[in-house]
């Protein structure tokens, strides 16, 4: 797949975003399908504090998944009545995976896309009207995203915000392996590789949660540059193939949500790291 990216197409690319989206969902409701006990106690649990989590492993993974596969419809071609009812979907799913990195990059996407939406006067009227029947939606089911809201309020700490509440701890665990690191030059250097947290001994073992301070502690600062520069290099042999000098932000977008989520996942390590890169990557087709 990643071999393919820089010859995609641009139907590839809006095949691309409809293939995420449907596995999103399709994950989320085969799960729900095959776990029938979590249907009707879904709710209950999510705001007692289990995270909807599918088939991804792990809530953040999932909720990543949700935020690029947002923002590819956001920018898809031409957006069509079923791509808003995906959107709703997709945000539902959000909420339940009470990621509020992954709310809030929807809610910079949304009002990114309302704001080209009134700037594109050729279909201005139509979908000023979709986007009204999407809001009506929202406002019917505003009980229960208001629930969610609260739950994510909740998680941020409520009336005792603090850094560590509103990052859940990963403040504190960024500052833990930054001492570690510090402390251990060799570390600094050439990083503990991807099983890093069993060598180097925080307080507890956790993962970074931070992609970027991920790949200094696997590979070191050293490790970290060479890491970078190869992928510039692609990102720039990417471009060439495009035949572009300038790439749109509309189109960099889901890279930018990607780059903006790696501040609250630890994927480096993991099997889709370098999938989500690519996907995001070829979102930015021009039209």
């Amino acid at each position: 797949f990643i071999l393919l990216v820089p010859e995609a197409s641009l139907p590839a690319r809006d095949i691309c975003s409809d293939m995420s989206v449907a596995g999103i969902i399709f994950s989320g409701v085969i799960f729900l399908i095959n776990n029938p006990n979590m249907v009707n106690g879904l709710v209950p649990k999510v705001l007692a504090g289990h995270r909807f989590e599918a088939y991804a492993n792990d809530p953040n993974y999932f909720s990543t998944y949700i935020c690029l596969a947002f923002s590819a419809l956001v920018i898809k071609t031409r957006v069509k009545i079923i791509d808003y009812f995906l959107m709703l979907i997709l945000l539902l799913f959000a909420l339940l995976t009470t990621s509020k990195m992954c709310i809030i990059l929807i809610i910079v996407d949304i009002i990114y896309f309302v704001l080209e939406t009134f700037n594109d006067s050729s279909r201005l009227l139509k979908n000023v009207i979709t986007i009204f029947a999407f809001c009506l939606i929202v406002y019917f089911l505003r009980d229960f995203i208001r629930m969610f809201l609260e739950k994510l309020i909740d998680r941020a700490g409520g009336n005792r915000l603090t850094i560590d509440t509103l990052t859940s701890n990963r403040f504190s665990i960024v500052i833990d392996y930054l001492k570690i690191l510090s402390d251990d030059i060799f570390a600094f250097l050439f990083g503990r590789g991807f099983s890093y947290n069993d060598v180097l001994k925080t307080t507890e073992t956790y993962l970074a949660h931070n992609t970027y301070l991920d790949v200094v502690l696997s590979w070191g600062i050293i490790g970290a540059f060479v890491f970078s520069y190869v992928m510039c290099i692609w990102h720039k042999k990417y471009r060439e193939r495009l035949k572009t000098d300038k790439i749109s932000y509309q189109n960099k977008l889901p890279l930018i949500t990607l780059l903006l989520s790696f501040f609250s996942l630890s994927s480096f390590n993991a099997g889709m790291f370098y999938f989500i890169i690519a996907y995001s990557m070829i979102q930015m087709r021009p039209p």
